[in-house]
């Protein structure tokens, strides 16, 4: 591909609201994950609905629009909903001399950075809730379609810098000197630079038979730190332990 071309597909790509972004740092296998439960929903006992992923605007558009896309009529208030459902996680960075003593912040929150982040550079980070519709309901479209669905045409890719920002990590060194704040490896020193990157996220209904909520762990241990695609398999997870029950066999709500 010549300068031309390259430019041409940037714009095309720009127009058609796809983000630019690298490739992905993790193989979905590298990941540990576990969830405690299924939540259950359909369009006769909870619709209309209330949805939020707490803490980031466009988080809960796609949620709304995911649901939206399986027949449920979505409100912005809680007064006339029949049932509410919220998402929210938190991201954990532990290790490695930027982050040995620890980092915390909600998902929705540094979802929300991230993207202001990319904006603030001029980058193309937002892209249309697209895909919703289509394939919702095909149940045999596997975890990878629910990954690059929900959170399709997003560029997290910022969110190292604008959370370190947030929190207050800068994480630097002293680059003239090379010097590790922690000092100087005795023991492990194999494990030395090895960051832990963790979601803890949640999903709770509270319909008319009272409250019901799934959790979801997912882990990576790298010296590659790269919390978006932490976030983004975290949510994929937590999407694909609602099912949506009804006149069809139940399916999980993967996000696409």
């Amino acid at each position: 591909m010549n300068l031309k071309q390259a430019a041409a597909a940037a714009v095309i790509a720009a127009m058609a609201g796809t983000a630019t972004a690298d490739e992905p740092k993790f193989r979905q296998d590298q990941f540990e994950t576990r969830t405690n439960g299924t939540i259950e929903l359909s369009v006769e006992r909870h619709s209309p609905i209330y949805a939020e992923f707490e803490k980031s605007e466009e988080l809960t558009k796609r949620l709304r629009a995911s649901l939206a896309s399986r027949g449920f009529a979505t409100v912005t208030e809680r007064n006339g909903a029949k049932a509410e459902l919220t998402m929210s996680g938190d991201l954990r960075i532990m290790g490695g001399p930027k982050y040995y003593k620890g980092l915390s912040i909600p998902v929705g929150e540094a979802t929300e950075r991230a993207l202001k982040e990319g904006e603030l550079k001029g980058q193309v980070t937002r892209g249309e809730v697209v895909g919703t519709v289509a394939d919702l309901a095909i149940a045999k479209a596997g975890y990878s379609a629910s990954l690059t669905s929900f959170m399709k045409g997003l560029n997290l890719s910022f969110m190292v810098a604008s959370i370190g920002e947030a929190t207050g990590f800068s994480g630097k060194l002293n680059q003239a000197l090379g010097l590790d704040p922690r000092g100087v490896c005795l023991k492990d020193c194999e494990k030395w630079k090895l960051v832990e990157q963790t979601v803890l996220s949640r999903s709770t209904l509270k319909d008319a038979d009272g409250e019901k909520a799934v959790r979801t762990m997912t882990k990576i241990t790298s010296e590659i730190v790269a919390p978006e695609e932490v976030i983004e398999t975290s949510v994929a997870r937590l999407l694909e332990s609602i099912k949506v029950v009804g006149s069809a066999a139940p399916v999980a709500m993967k996000g696409d």
